[in-house]
């Protein structure tokens, strides 16, 4: 089981406070309160970065003369569950777009 989350604004800090982990614990154990006997395996801090919109487009990159596909997948915030299947799908159509592109011009 995964426990957590919590939002805090222009916070960049990825070291887990003891309080944010007691926070979280308290607020799951009060909602399935079987958890409380639960064994924690280990406790993780991220960053997950956030846009009024989502990112998702294409770009390339040149290296050594050669134009690299480059596709853009960011933003999704504390909602990246709900919505990075749709983004995925997104982003594949848009690489698939330019390697179908880049291969009709070889």
């Amino acid at each position: 089981v995964t426990l957590g989350g919590i939002k805090q604004y222009a916070d960049y800090d990825t070291n887990l406070r003891e309080e944010d982990r007691i926070l979280i614990w308290n607020r799951c154990v009060e909602i399935v309160p079987s958890l409380a006997k639960a064994e924690i395996c280990w406790n993780w801090c991220g960053l997950r970065p956030h846009r009024q919109t989502v990112c998702v487009e294409s770009s390339s990159l040149r290296i050594l003369n050669k134009h690299i596909p480059l596709i853009h997948n960011y933003g999704h915030g504390g909602n990246g569950i709900s919505l990075s299947r749709g983004t995925a799908l997104e982003a594949t159509a848009l690489l698939e777009k330019q390697l179908i592109s880049r291969a009709s011009k070889l």
